[in-house]
This record gives C-alpha cells, structure tokens and sequence, in this order.
C-alpha cells in the first residue's frame, strides 16, 4: 500500500539487477532494496522494500508547509512526492531549528508514493546504496495493470 497508486498489493513486477553497476540511482526511480542495513527497530531485517528515490547524496533536504525540498527547490516531479501531508517525522539527525538534513554520501532518502501510508526514509533515515538491488522497471501482473513503472 505504501507504493499505491503506482503499484498495488498484488502486483508483480520485473526488477533490473544490473541497473546500477554503472551508473548511479537517479530521483525518481523506483528502487528495491534490502532492510539488513537499516538501524531501526520500526523495520524487520531480512525484507525486501520499495520506495521511490526523493533524494541523492550529499543534498540539502527539507519539509516545509508539507511540501518536500531538496537544495530549497520544491520536489514536483514525480507529484505524487509532494503532498500536503508530508511530514518529518522521525528522520535521524534532522536539524529542528531550521529542518534542514543533509543526505550523507552513498546514502539515497526513499519515500513512498502513498505518503500518508509509507514507512519511509521519515522514518528510518536513508538508505545505503549498498542495499540497493535493482531498479523496479515493468509490472507483469495483474495483467491489466502490466507495463512500465514510472
């Protein structure tokens, strides 16, 4: 539910393993990754996530009126981003007096599409890129939802 409307309980999907040997994350994208890394008791180790990537390293994140802000500039696109519910909530090392938090090096922010229904890097800080598997690229099923993740 976390990722709704994009994907669906249910759905099945195609991840490319290979995404990332060469290049780096990119905003946006729809990434899976593995929970073994994360210091957070709110999430079980051993599981598989996935989230779409709001911020990259070494970026100046801030939520302000709801609204996500990566280097001060809101984040519109994918829209599904920037909804009036965004909210911090427990996001390590956030700076209260100014709600600023700086996404360390080799680290990405990943939210869900669903903010109101997503634990998310809100919640547990950023994720290492060393737990990224793959990018999520195609749904194959349910059939009449099957096609590209965007």
């Amino acid at each position: 539910g976390s990722m709704e409307p994009t994907i669906l309980p249910g759905d099945r999907l195609f991840v490319q393993t290979s995404a990332y040997w060469f290049t780096a994350p990119s905003r946006g994208e729809v990434v899976v990754f593995r929970t073994d890394a994360l210091d957070s008791a709110l999430v079980p180790k051993g599981q598989f996530y996935l989230k779409r990537i709001a911020g990259l390293p070494g970026e100046a994140l801030q939520i302000s009126e709801g609204r996500l802000l990566i280097n001060g500039q809101p984040l519109d696109k994918p829209l599904v981003l920037a909804g009036h519910n965004f909210a911090p909530v427990g996001i390590p090392s956030l700076d209260m007096s100014s709600n600023l938090y700086r996404i360390p090096e080799s680290t990405y922010f990943v939210v869900g599409d669903n903010a109101t229904n997503s634990l998310d890097s809100r919640f547990y800080g950023p994720i290492p890129r060393a737990s990224i598997i793959g990018r999520a690229t195609k749904t194959y099923w349910a059939i009449a939802r099957a096609g590209d993740i965007r």
